[in-house]
């Protein structure tokens, strides 16, 4: 065995198979990157910094490793790393001479390179303060998401959305020449350059697609597919990983005190009975209830690059009550289609067909919506004075629907608060504990809590997250200095930069 942890992560051998470089967390789930000597069995940390490295590739050469680093923040972004001190010495002209006396040097007519010759040239570490020769590459506000290193070396191919879309770039291993190869969002994935180091293919949207490494058309590969899949046998085998997992990397061996292997006999035969995802996910948390354990969650599995039907939403909330005809509008979500003033459905109205098709107590509504998104949609409508009319809109993805429900939500608990509270507070629903989330509160603190005489925070369904210390920090710290220009009243802000942390500022009176 040449390594064991708790937590190992991506490895990868060098060229010459003597050295393997990987991944590693430590005990304040912080990741480095390693190089393990296969020969003496020691290893080096040669990135050692505080933000997580990790996934490392080398170079075909062997004189370098490409990674992603988050030395800027909690994006991930470029680091390159000469194994060798004197190729980190070598400026840009050097490494122009030594490329130029390789075509300049002669050759015997019988002699073959050690490329093909199967030869690889060993590789040769100067670990002396190895860490201190790590270079960032790139510093985009978006991150870096894939990268991978040309044949030569002196290109790195990578994924990011630092322009506003994800899309495929190439950079010099310098920093220098960058080009954007994809535009529109192609999101990229699992890059790959050619043998020769001219193209790139790369997977978009389902599709292998194939761009020349110095820019010009991507060339896609259409074709279409269709699966049949098995639920059923598909939710038992997804218990079952769910199970597994759990079994084998739950942080207490002891489960809390629970028979965790009696768990699985006790819910697996519930499967039987599931018929829809959200049936699903719940015998599944109801399992993982039983740990009582906090940060434990379930999300299936969906592959970004494939591409769906979506069944369109139309805005409304349906009654549960099905008697009468067609389905009984419960509520309306303020910005979605079934709002718009010249659709205007309302509350105890009953939708009686769509599309033409009637809505029989057999119909599934959902069967009669899907594919709709975005699509032209006809509604015939029963109002609430017996009339009926028709309208037209186009329904949104459930995504966008699930966003609006949601702001109604917040919304409706904001004038709550501020009601009952006769306007004294402000109210601030935290989503999620995300760096965008971040950025969302410290906008809705300065909207909602600015003047108020206190704030209450609501974190109930909170999807969780790694930012809890930057919220306390910002509503905890104290006001140790203040700036006044003149003219300005006594008492007043502190430059709001440096109010809290890098996150940006707060303007709710914390005195």
């Amino acid at each position: 065995m040449l390594l064991h942890h708790w937590n190992l992560g991506q490895f990868v051998w060098s060229p010459d198979s003597r050295w393997l470089a990987y991944e590693l967390q430590d005990n304040e789930y912080n990741s480095d990157i390693y190089i393990l000597s296969v020969e003496e069995g020691k290893s080096v940390n040669i990135s050692r910094h505080p933000n997580n490295d990790i996934n490392p590739s080398w170079s075909v050469d062997g004189r370098a490793l490409a990674f992603p680093s988050q030395r800027d923040g909690r994006n991930f972004n470029i680091c390159y790393l000469f194994l060798r001190k004197a190729d980190d010495e070598k400026s840009k002209a050097d490494w122009q001479d030594e490329e130029d006396a390789k075509y300049d040097a002669p050759q015997k007519p019988d002699e073959k390179p050690k490329e093909q010759k199967g030869e690889k040239e060993p590789v040769q570490i100067d670990f002396e303060d190895i860490h201190d020769r790590v270079r960032q590459i790139t510093r985009y506000v978006g991150g870096v998401q894939e990268l991978a290193l040309s044949p030569d070396s002196k290109k790195i191919a990578f994924r990011s959305s630092y322009q506003g879309q994800s899309d495929l770039y190439v950079i010099g291993w310098d920093g220098s020449d960058e080009k954007r190869l994809t535009t529109g969002g192609a999101s990229p994935s699992d890059i790959r350059w050619s043998g020769d180091g001219n193209s790139l293919t790369f997977l978009s949207r389902a599709r292998i697609s194939r761009v020349a490494a110095s820019g010009g058309t991507v060339q896609s590969t259409d074709f279409s597919a269709q699966m049949r899949v098995a639920l059923s046998a598909e939710r038992e085998y997804l218990f079952d990983a769910v199970w597994r997992t759990l079994n084998e990397e739950f942080s207490d061996p002891l489960f809390h005190g629970t028979d965790w292997a009696s768990m699985r006999l006790k819910y697996r035969p519930y499967l039987q009975y599931v018929t829809e995802d959200r049936d699903f996910s719940a015998v599944i948390y109801l399992m993982l209830g039983e740990l009582n354990s906090s940060h434990v969650g379930f999300t299936p599995r969906q592959s970004t690059n494939l591409e769906s039907t979506e069944t369109g939403m139309l805005g409304v909330v349906w009654a549960n009550a099905r008697d009468g005809e067609g389905l009984l509008i419960e509520s309306v979500i303020p910005n979605t289609p079934a709002a718009r003033s010249d659709v205007n459905l309302k509350p105890g109205e009953r939708v009686l067909a769509i599309n033409g098709k009637r809505l029989t107590p057999t119909i599934n509504v959902w069967e009669l919506l899907n594919g709709t998104v975005g699509e032209k949609t006809t509604l015939l409508v029963h109002a609430i004075d017996g009339r009926e009319r028709t309208v037209i809109l186009r329904p949104i993805s459930p995504a966008d629907f699930r966003r609006a429900r949601y702001e109604h939500w917040t919304k409706r608990n904001r004038q709550w608060v501020e009601q009952q509270s006769g306007g004294g507070l402000g109210y601030v629903h935290i989503q999620g504990m995300g760096e965008l989330n971040v950025h969302e509160f410290i906008r809705q603190l300065h909207a909602v809590a600015y003047g108020k005489k206190g704030l209450l925070i609501d974190v109930r369904f909170n999807g969780g997250g790694w930012t809890t210390d930057y919220l306390l920090a910002i509503l905890m710290a104290k006001r140790h200095a203040y700036t006044i220009s003149r003219g300005g009243e006594p008492g007043g802000g502190y430059a709001h930069s440096r109010r809290c942390d890098q996150h940006g500022q707060t303007h709710a009176d914390r005195r």
